[in-house]
């Protein structure tokens, strides 16, 4: 087994499903600011967003448990290691 430091401010990149997309909206709706996905994410047409790990976790977090479905396609987020 490999372990692997990663910093809770590392970027990340996710493939939303439309469940997960679903989340975002309803997470952005919350905000006291006005904001939509395009202005506050880079969301791409296929559902690919970038954001930091932290972000992942408090936006995904609640909604991520047995029984829920995926969020992410392939239940996958991918990590931008740095080199040093």
């Amino acid at each position: 087994m490999q372990r692997v430091k990663i910093n809770l401010n590392a970027n990340t990149n996710l493939q939303l499903t439309k469940e997960g997309r679903q989340v975002l909206e309803e997470h952005l709706k919350e905000l006291t600011l006005p904001r939509d996905l395009g202005s506050w994410y880079d969301l791409s047409e296929d559902g690919r967003v970038s954001m930091t790990l932290w972000e992942v976790m408090l936006i995904f977090g609640p909604e991520t448990f047995v029984g829920q479905p995926n969020l992410f396609e392939d239940s996958i987020i991918e990590v931008e290691l740095r080199d040093d």
